[in-house]
Parts: C-alpha cells; structure tokens; sequence
C-alpha cells in the first residue's frame, strides 16, 4: 500500500540531517531552551500556589469535561496530559477508570 511505501522509505531517510545537535553530538531539540525557562517554566512555578488555592482547591471544572469523563467505559485509560493539580482526577475515578498524569 501507499503507507506501506511511505513508512519503507521514511525508515531509509537520514534523519541525522535534520536532528539538531551540539558540537560535541548531544540533541539539542530535548534541552528547553534558556527563553522558554525564563518565561514560561518560571511563571508557572511562581503562579502555582495561587493557581491551585484560588482554582483548582475550590473545584472549578468544565461540567462538559466533567460529564465526559464521568461517563467513560469502566475501567478506561486516561493520560491527562498537562494535569496540572490534577483537579479532574476524581472525575476519572468516578467512572472506575484509571488516569496517568503529567505536567511539567
């Protein structure tokens, strides 16, 4: 098949060229770059506390989110990418399904 082809001939492709890397070899495209820390991992660390104590601690859902996830098939798989506190876990654990979660 046409996918078939595609997959053939992308695994054949050097992907080297196209990997950014340092001098010394490592990848750089895996290093948060020194801008993205400065102004967006720090003002999430220093807005995190007040973010949970007036959000996320008081319970303020999406009820669409909530209802969606409270209706899953038992025992669903959930990845809950950017989880933040994790405020719509319980929602999942409603439903008897299962949720992994992850922020940064």
């Amino acid at each position: 098949s046409d996918d078939a082809s595609l997959v053939e001939a992308d695994s054949k492709r050097d992907h080297s060229a196209t990997t950014p890397t340092s001098s010394s070899g490592e990848r750089t495209d895996l290093i948060t770059p020194d801008t993205e820390s400065k102004h967006v991992h720090d003002v999430y660390d220093a807005i995190a506390t007040q973010w949970h104590h007036t959000r996320g601690k008081r319970g303020v859902l999406w009820p669409g989110a909530t209802q969606f996830l409270e209706n899953l098939p038992k025992g669903s798989v959930v990845a809950d990418v950017g989880c933040g506190d994790g405020k719509y876990f319980s929602a999942i654990w409603a439903s008897d399904s299962y949720v992994i979660g992850t922020d940064i």
